[in-house]
Protein backbone atom coordinates (compact mmCIF):
# COMPACT_ATOMS: atom_id res chain seq x y z
CA UNK A 1 0.00 0.00 0.00
CA UNK A 2 2.89 2.36 0.76
CA UNK A 3 4.11 2.04 -2.83
CA UNK A 4 0.67 2.45 -4.38
CA UNK A 5 0.05 6.06 -3.24
CA UNK A 6 3.21 7.55 -4.83
CA UNK A 7 2.68 5.42 -7.92
CA UNK A 8 -0.92 6.75 -8.24
CA UNK A 9 0.29 10.31 -7.76
CA UNK A 10 2.84 9.96 -10.59
CA UNK A 11 0.27 8.24 -12.79
CA UNK A 12 -2.31 11.02 -12.31
CA UNK A 13 0.29 13.72 -13.03
CA UNK A 14 1.44 12.02 -16.24
CA UNK A 15 -2.08 11.29 -17.45
CA UNK A 16 -3.24 14.87 -16.83
CA UNK A 17 -0.35 16.21 -18.93
CA UNK A 18 -1.31 14.02 -21.88
CA UNK A 19 -5.07 14.44 -21.41
CA UNK A 20 -4.95 18.14 -22.30
CA UNK A 21 -3.44 17.40 -25.73
CA UNK A 22 -5.79 14.48 -26.30
CA UNK A 23 -8.79 16.63 -25.33
CA UNK A 24 -7.73 19.38 -27.75
CA UNK A 25 -7.35 16.82 -30.54
CA UNK A 26 -10.79 15.37 -29.87
CA UNK A 27 -12.40 18.83 -29.81
CA UNK A 28 -10.78 19.65 -33.14
CA UNK A 29 -11.99 16.35 -34.60
CA UNK A 30 -15.54 16.35 -33.22
CA UNK A 31 -16.37 20.08 -32.85
CA UNK A 32 -14.03 22.42 -34.76
CA UNK A 33 -13.96 20.53 -38.07
CA UNK A 34 -17.74 19.90 -38.11
CA UNK A 35 -18.32 23.59 -37.26
CA UNK A 36 -16.15 24.59 -40.22
CA UNK A 37 -18.10 22.19 -42.45
CA UNK A 38 -21.36 23.78 -41.23
CA UNK A 39 -19.99 27.15 -42.37
CA UNK A 40 -18.99 25.72 -45.75
CA UNK A 41 -22.48 24.27 -46.22
CA UNK A 42 -24.03 27.66 -45.54
CA UNK A 43 -21.62 29.18 -48.09
CA UNK A 44 -19.73 31.48 -45.74
CA UNK A 45 -16.49 33.23 -46.68
CA UNK A 46 -13.18 31.48 -46.11
CA UNK A 47 -12.17 34.21 -43.65
CA UNK A 48 -14.62 33.01 -41.01
CA UNK A 49 -14.04 29.33 -41.76
CA UNK A 50 -10.27 29.76 -41.43
CA UNK A 51 -10.58 31.68 -38.17
CA UNK A 52 -12.23 28.82 -36.25
CA UNK A 53 -9.77 27.44 -33.70
CA UNK A 54 -9.50 25.36 -30.53
CA UNK A 55 -7.64 26.42 -27.36
CA UNK A 56 -7.06 24.48 -24.14
CA UNK A 57 -6.53 26.24 -20.81
CA UNK A 58 -5.39 24.43 -17.67
CA UNK A 59 -7.18 25.61 -14.55
CA UNK A 60 -5.51 26.10 -11.16
CA UNK A 61 -7.58 23.23 -9.74
CA UNK A 62 -6.17 20.85 -12.37
CA UNK A 63 -9.22 20.97 -14.64
CA UNK A 64 -9.31 21.95 -18.28
CA UNK A 65 -11.28 24.54 -20.19
CA UNK A 66 -11.51 23.98 -23.94
CA UNK A 67 -12.72 26.79 -26.18
CA UNK A 68 -13.71 26.35 -29.82
CA UNK A 69 -14.62 29.56 -31.61
CA UNK A 70 -13.62 32.54 -33.70
CA UNK A 71 -12.68 36.16 -33.05
CA UNK A 72 -14.20 37.25 -36.36
CA UNK A 73 -16.77 39.99 -35.61
CA UNK A 74 -19.55 38.43 -37.69
CA UNK A 75 -19.13 34.97 -36.12
CA UNK A 76 -21.51 35.91 -33.28
CA UNK A 77 -24.11 37.33 -35.65
CA UNK A 78 -23.96 34.14 -37.73
CA UNK A 79 -24.50 32.02 -34.63
CA UNK A 80 -27.06 34.10 -32.72
CA UNK A 81 -28.59 36.57 -35.20
CA UNK A 82 -28.14 40.33 -34.94
CA UNK A 83 -30.02 43.54 -34.25
CA UNK A 84 -33.67 43.18 -33.33
CA UNK A 85 -33.45 39.47 -34.30
CA UNK A 86 -30.69 38.50 -31.85
CA UNK A 87 -31.70 35.34 -29.98
CA UNK A 88 -30.92 36.78 -26.55
CA UNK A 89 -32.92 39.95 -27.26
CA UNK A 90 -29.92 42.15 -26.47
CA UNK A 91 -29.06 43.05 -30.08
CA UNK A 92 -29.16 46.64 -31.29
CA UNK A 93 -32.80 47.75 -31.21
CA UNK A 94 -32.46 50.79 -33.46
CA UNK A 95 -31.90 50.46 -37.22
CA UNK A 96 -28.58 51.43 -38.77
CA UNK A 97 -27.34 52.15 -42.27
CA UNK A 98 -24.74 50.28 -44.28
CA UNK A 99 -23.27 51.16 -47.66
CA UNK A 100 -23.73 48.20 -50.02
CA UNK A 101 -21.79 47.37 -53.20
CA UNK A 102 -23.99 49.60 -55.35
CA UNK A 103 -22.78 52.51 -53.18
CA UNK A 104 -26.32 53.01 -51.94
CA UNK A 105 -27.05 53.15 -48.24
CA UNK A 106 -29.20 50.34 -46.96
CA UNK A 107 -31.46 50.43 -43.89
CA UNK A 108 -30.61 47.46 -41.63
CA UNK A 109 -32.41 46.09 -38.59
CA UNK A 110 -30.39 42.89 -38.22
CA UNK A 111 -30.51 39.34 -39.51
CA UNK A 112 -32.57 36.59 -37.94
CA UNK A 113 -31.08 33.17 -37.34
CA UNK A 114 -32.17 30.69 -40.00
CA UNK A 115 -32.37 33.18 -42.87
CA UNK A 116 -30.47 33.29 -46.12
CA UNK A 117 -28.85 36.51 -47.27
CA UNK A 118 -27.95 37.49 -50.86
CA UNK A 119 -24.22 38.09 -51.30
CA UNK A 120 -24.57 40.38 -54.35
CA UNK A 121 -21.72 38.73 -56.20
CA UNK A 122 -19.47 38.07 -53.21
CA UNK A 123 -17.72 34.75 -53.83
CA UNK A 124 -18.55 31.93 -51.45
CA UNK A 125 -16.83 28.54 -51.04
CA UNK A 126 -19.98 26.74 -52.13
CA UNK A 127 -20.36 29.04 -55.17
CA UNK A 128 -23.81 30.20 -54.06
CA UNK A 129 -25.34 33.66 -54.24
CA UNK A 130 -26.79 33.29 -50.75
CA UNK A 131 -25.33 32.37 -47.40
CA UNK A 132 -27.16 31.12 -44.36
CA UNK A 133 -27.31 33.09 -41.16
CA UNK A 134 -27.60 29.85 -39.26
CA UNK A 135 -25.96 28.45 -36.12
CA UNK A 136 -22.71 26.71 -36.99
CA UNK A 137 -20.90 26.12 -33.68
CA UNK A 138 -23.63 25.01 -31.27
CA UNK A 139 -24.89 22.18 -33.50
CA UNK A 140 -21.32 20.89 -33.91
CA UNK A 141 -20.75 21.06 -30.14
CA UNK A 142 -24.04 19.38 -29.29
CA UNK A 143 -23.33 16.58 -31.74
CA UNK A 144 -19.66 16.11 -30.80
CA UNK A 145 -19.51 16.60 -27.02
CA UNK A 146 -20.64 13.06 -26.20
CA UNK A 147 -17.97 11.57 -28.46
CA UNK A 148 -15.29 13.78 -26.90
CA UNK A 149 -16.30 12.73 -23.36
CA UNK A 150 -16.52 9.06 -24.27
CA UNK A 151 -13.17 8.90 -26.06
CA UNK A 152 -11.41 11.01 -23.43
CA UNK A 153 -12.70 8.72 -20.66
CA UNK A 154 -11.43 5.63 -22.53
CA UNK A 155 -8.08 7.34 -23.10
CA UNK A 156 -7.65 8.31 -19.42
CA UNK A 157 -8.58 4.84 -18.14
CA UNK A 158 -6.17 3.20 -20.61
CA UNK A 159 -3.33 5.56 -19.66
CA UNK A 160 -3.91 5.06 -15.92
CA UNK A 161 -3.79 1.29 -16.40
CA UNK A 162 -0.50 1.64 -18.30
CA UNK A 163 1.10 3.72 -15.53
CA UNK A 164 -0.21 1.58 -12.69
CA UNK A 165 0.85 -1.79 -14.10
Amino acid sequence: MDQLVPKCHVAFENVSKHAANRCRGLMVQYVQIPAQKNLEESADTMKLIGSVHTKVFKQSDGGLTVIVGSEEPHALAREYGSGIYAESGDGRQTPWFWQIKTAKWSHITGKPVGTWVKTWGQPTPAGREYYGNIPWLRPAFEKGQGKVKQELKIYIVRKLKEYLE
